[in-house]
């Protein structure tokens, strides 16, 4: 018998009830009575078993988990309240007590009880926001972890989701400035489609927020959850994305832990078929578009697409196989309306089930919303030929109605066969260009992800990707080819950067598989010798070509060469073979670990607690020790053999002098490890016998200095992993660790501090060699030897001025001559191949704000603070320089192309253009309303164009002293601008963080760069005009390609703002100088052989055939830049150490 509804169990009752192991008796006593809550529990549980099919472990919230802490506290922030409370996280409006603004404040939901599912989620979507600059994009400001509580701080907008606020009187979102969207707006047709206020607003907020999408897209990073709760509206209308937790990177390999197989991810009412059905290889860009359709459905309508308030199985299959009713059919069945068939049909294109019938990306969404707000023909409608000619009828009307009165019969002929070949040629052009679209996104995704990488060291993973994408072509079907050296600009320069980071010169294949490698003992100490598991032992050139080989007959185990290639010394736990190369016969001693000298060849070996040392060529017995009570674990010889060290069970060091036998030091055992009974690792002597490395396993690996008495420990700072080898630099400066993960470590023997990390290789190096000057380091792992610079900043020269706080700098026409300006009326000239320093007298106190050389290099002008400018004579260097006095602080000068006058610019809004000459002031140009940081001069036609500190731009021409303003006071400062050497472009930079290129002659902005962390100070195009470099306040450099847009490099070092950047003439050095009184000067060209330096081998692991004619033009390349001639200013000018 049934109960009444009013004693049944509540919804969450039954709830826990079907999940619990451990059921309420009170809830079930009830079930056996009622028949409505036992159909309801059965119902439960039915839905419980269908849902555990899309979700992986772990990833369905468990309602017995223990609630999030009732109160959260985030040092520096005040949290004003809740705002929003999701499926993987609660956001709080919170106010930042150190700049007193309000943010939103992110936090797990369940707090320090998250899954690790969730704390990955989360940790993704802070990585995710902060590779992403888009300002329908909120920004992460910080982020971190208190009391097991994840958080990140974001913008806080203050606004509704996006359906409350399109049902609400809001403004319409402002036009897009400064893009091809603003550009399309200018051009629409003459006659805008009339639409109700609220569908126009629908259209303009939709289509930004398909911009703020696609930004995501470029970078390579998918929404996945886009639905109006997401996207949340300000007061002036405009739109910002939030929420990126379910946020992928396309192309990155799916992680177990968050997603997989079967696993559904992401708001089913929003949710695409592919996601439905949990196929994470299906998920791509189309997949945000369809989600875009949805909510344009929704806003259009009030409605979703399909009914999922009902039986779950049923809302599943309507989203996998029912086709979407159109949004008219909708409106029209509820009394409202109907909507525009083009509308419709946007729609109905978005929420296709096949992929490819989609919107291929959310710009070809936002292009067609705004053609159809145009009233221009819209891209979804594009294969009907019919389509095309009733729009043209519509806009011209008077005409056509003309020409069809004279020619209806053959109009109709042309319209048919036209329609036909429009349509197939349409098609086949929309396929294509979906699919080289895709593989480009693909490309530049799996740049970033290369970049990434290397900058977490990762080197052997940063390769794979970005050497495919240098070599091998973007291609929509999938056959790849071989691009012409040297590749892709932004590919290129991300190998740039990564060889920076990790400077790999050379990669040499091994095919026998595992091997050791030694330094060959010749005068140019470059060689190497490699051994194979085989018994092949060959001897090499620094580039890869064979000098000599010899094979070793009867190895069971990789043989490790000495570094002559006489001996080879095989070890297989417990025995040592040594073999002789003119010599057959082996010599097969026990051993359980041993250690070799070169010169004279000897080795040692150890067998519990005796030492024994042997002569290499016939084995003879030379010296024996025996250390009592213990057992040795690790031996190691000298170079000369005059020093025989030994670490034993428990961890304490000897050392004995071989000719006596005496013992010359003792070590105690690691204090961290006190009572070890068994210690594995290497022991090494530096090259003179001052130190020894302890490569001990179960510590972080000690050096011993052995000139103090008793021998004194230096811990290494950070610990290696198992399967360690070391060894010393020549100058006994740096301890190299290698280990069993393929990571390679330099320590300071001077006090262990780490140096330097990266990954190396990504199977366990065998062993690591110095070559003979110190300069380069030999790592053998795997199936490759490779050759590694010692020094990451081998291409940057440090160049002594001997001033402090310098704020300008340019290069001689002949690029062999600096002039550098610094605080103090500071002016001096450098000499680039004696590296003297001449200075200028200046006068004054002021700061040496600019200095410029003339284009034929007879003259050299500054300006300062001191209220002048001042010109040198430079073919008569013992005249005083003119002087020209202005009213206020001189900012900067150039000269006119003719190089008899100068401009000058500065605090008091005037630029003066003076004669050279005689110092007479020619003009006086008026116009700007606060000071000119920096003004620039046209090569072509003497226009003088000026940055203002308000955000102005204003230009003057030659006959005309009127201003011509190019954009009105901003109140974001320009500091910096150039033009190109041809004088069609202008480039400009500065608060605003953004660095802008300009058409010189209609005034438009053509490209956009952004990127920079902190405002932009300065900046300077190449001589070719084809890269631009910036500088910030923040010590960043970045260089960006002119004709592609695209981002090359980042050049950091300086620890202070980068006050001025000048290109070479040969556009071969960058020269920066920086307010903390460094100038650098970086060779763009110099890792340009640690590139080539790798082609043969990435040639060979894409598996280019040898008879490509474009591999052959790489390798040609190759060998052309594998060790070019450096830069002059880097060769000849003195290289003084780092300030």
């Amino acid at each position: 018998m049934s109960t009444t509804a009013s004693q049944c169990p509540t919804s969450d009752q039954l709830e826990r009830f079907a999940l619990d192991d451990r059921p309420d008796p009170g809830v079930l006593a009830h079930l056996e009575q009622c028949d409505a809550c036992r159909e309801a529990t059965a119902r439960i549980r039915d839905d419980n078993r269908f849902l555990g099919r899309f979700a992986a472990h772990g990833s369905l919230p468990d309602p017995l988990a223990p609630p999030p802490p009732a109160d959260v506290v985030i040092p520096g922030y005040d949290l004003l309240g809740e705002v929003h409370r999701g499926g993987q996280g609660v956001v709080y409006r919170a106010v930042q007590r150190s700049t007193q603004r309000h943010v939103a404040l992110k936090t797990t939901r369940q707090g320090p009880f998250a899954t690790l599912a969730d704390r990955a989620r989360f940790a993704r979507e802070i990585e995710t926001l902060g590779r992403l600059r888009h300002s329908n994009i909120v920004t992460v400001h910080d982020a971190g972890e208190i009391g097991g509580v994840q958080y990140f701080v974001m913008d806080y907008v203050e606004g509704l989701p996006l359906d409350q606020a399109m049902a609400a009187d809001l403004p319409p979102p402002a036009p897009p400035s400064g893009s091809r969207h603003a550009d399309s707006a200018s051009r629409s047709a003459p006659h805008p489609r009339p639409l109700p206020p609220r569908i126009a607003r629908i259209i303009d907020t939709v289509a930004k927020v398909c911009d703020a999408v696609h930004a995501a897209h470029l970078r390579g990073v998918m929404h996945r959850d886009l639905k109006p709760s997401n996207i949340r509206v300000d007061a002036a209308g405009e739109p910002h994305v939030l929420d990126f937790g379910l946020a992928k990177l396309a192309g990155a390999a799916h992680d177990s832990m968050m997603t997989r197989t079967g696993q559904f991810v992401g708001s089913l009412p929003w949710a695409s078929p592919e996601q439905i059905e949990g196929d994470p290889d299906r998920v791509d860009l189309r997949t945000d578009v369809y989600s875009l359709g949805v909510i344009l459905f929704q806003l259009l309508t009030g409605e979703l697409p399909f009914d999922v308030g009902s039986s779950l199985r049923d809302a599943l299959d309507d989203v996998l196989r029912r086709e979407p009713p159109a949004p008219s059919a909708v409106l029209a069945t509820a009394g409202k309306g109907r909507l525009d068939e083009e509308l419709d049909t946007i729609v109905l294109k978005c929420l296709a089930k096949d992929r490819a019938r989609r919107y291929q990306g959310a710009d070809d969404l936002a292009r067609d919303l705004r053609r159809y707000r145009a009233g221009e023909p819209i891209e979804a409608k594009r294969d009907s030929a019919l389509y095309l000619l009733r729009k043209t009828m519509r806009r011209y009307r008077r005409r056509v109605a003309a020409s069809l009165a004279a020619a209806v019969v053959l109009s109709a002929l042309l319209i048919i066969v036209a329609a036909l070949y429009r349509r197939s040629l349409l098609l086949e052009a929309d396929a294509l260009r979906a699919a080289r679209s895709l593989a480009a996104a693909l490309a530049d995704s799996n740049i970033e992800q290369g970049r990434t990488l290397a900058l977490v060291g990762n080197i052997p993973q940063a390769e794979k990707l970005l050497w495919r994408e240098l070599l091998l072509a973007p291609a929509p079907d999938g056959d790849r080819k071989l691009n012409e050296p040297p590749g892709p600009p932004h590919a290129f320069w991300a190998l740039w950067e990564l060889y920076r980071a990790g400077p790999c010169l050379r990669t040499l294949s091994q095919p026998g598989g595992l091997h050791h490698v030694a330094i060959l003992d010749t005068r140019d100490g470059r060689g190497v010798w490699q051994a194979d598991a085989s018994g092949n032992v060959r001897c090499l050139d620094e580039f890869g070509a064979l000098r000599e080989r010899y094979r070793v007959e009867g190895c069971t185990a990789s043989p490790v060469p000495d570094g002559r290639g006489e001996f080879t010394y095989e070890y297989s736990p417990g025995r040592l073979t040594v073999r002789a190369r003119d010599n057959p016969v082996a010599h097969v001693i026990d051993a359980d670990c041993f250690s070799y000298c070169t010169d004279p060849p000897s080795f040692v070996i150890a067998t519990g607690p005796r030492i024994e040392l042997r002569a290499s060529r016939d084995a003879a017995l030379m010296l024996k020790i025996e250390v009592p009570d213990t057992a040795i674990a690790a031996v190691a010889l000298s170079a000369d053999a005059a020093l025989l060290a030994a670490r034993d069970r428990a961890g304490a060091i000897h050392v004995w002098r071989t000719s006596d036998k005496s013992e010359v030091t003792r070590g105690a055992p690691a204090a961290d490890l006190p009572g070890a009974t068994a210690t594995t690792g290497p022991l090494a002597f530096s090259p003179s016998g001052r130190f020894l490395g302890d490569g001990r396993m179960e510590a972080a690996g000690r050096i011993w200095n052995l000139d103090t008495r008793p021998a004194t420990e230096i811990p290494l700072s950070e610990r290696a992993g198992d399967g360690r080898t070391m060894q010393f630099s020549p100058d006994e400066s740096l301890l190299a660790v290698s280990d069993v993960g393929g990571a390679l470590r330099l320590f300071s023997t001077r006090d262990g501090r780490l140096v330097d990390r990266f990954i190396a290789d990504e199977e366990r190096l065998r062993s690591v060699a110095f070559t003979r000057d110190g300069d380069a380091l030999w790592t053998a792992g795997g199936s490759h030897t490779r050759l590694w610079e010692v020094r990451r900043d081998a291409g940057v020269r440090h160049l002594s001025i001997g001033a402090d706080m310098l704020h300008s700098l340019d290069v001689a026409p002949g690029g062999l001559e600096l002039a550098v300006g610094a605080a103090r009326a500071s002016l001096v000239t450098l000499d680039l191949l004696t590296g003297q320093l001449t200075p200028l007298p200046i006068g004054g106190d002021g700061a040496v704000s600019s200095v410029v050389f003339a284009a034929d290099g007879r003259r050299l002008a500054a300006t300062t603070y001191s209220e002048e400018a001042l010109i040198w004579a430079l073919d008569r260097p013992g005249d005083p320089p003119l002087r020209l006095p202005h009213p206020a602080r001189v900012s900067d000068c150039a000269f006119l192309p003719d190089m008899r006058r100068l401009a000058t610019a500065g605090d008091d809004m005037v630029v003066r253009v003076w004669d050279v000459a005689k110092g007479g002031l020619l003009r006086e140009l008026r116009g700007p309303r606060d000071r000119m940081p920096q003004l620039a001069v046209s090569p072509r036609d003497e226009r003088i164009v000026a940055v203002v500190r308000d955000g102005a731009m204003i230009e003057w021409r030659a006959d005309s002293d009127e201003p011509i303003h190019w954009q009105p006071p901003s109140g974001v400062p320009l500091r910096a601008v150039q033009f190109s050497s041809d004088g069609t472009r202008i480039v400009t930079g500065g608060a605003e963080r953004c660095v802008r290129v300009w058409d010189a002659l209609t005034r438009r902005t053509i490209r956009e760069f952004t990127g920079h962390p902190q405002q932009i100070f300065c900046l300077d195009l190449s001589p070719n005009d084809e890269m631009i470099a910036s500088g910030d306040s923040g010590g960043s450099i970045r260089l960006w390609h002119l004709p592609t847009g695209r981002f090359l490099a980042t050049l950091d070092g300086h620890r202070g703002a980068i006050m001025s950047l000048r290109f070479s003439p040969d556009g071969r050095t960058l020269y920066s100088a920086c307010i903390d009184g460094s100038v650098r000067a970086w060779d763009l060209t110099y890792h340009h052989r640690h590139i080539a330096g790798q082609i043969h081998v990435q040639l060979q692991n894409l598996g280019i055939p040898g008879n490509d004619p474009r591999a052959a033009a790489w390798r040609d390349w190759a060998d052309r830049h594998m060790n070019p001639a450096p830069a002059p200013a880097l060769s000849a000018a003195p290289t003084p150490a780092a300030r």
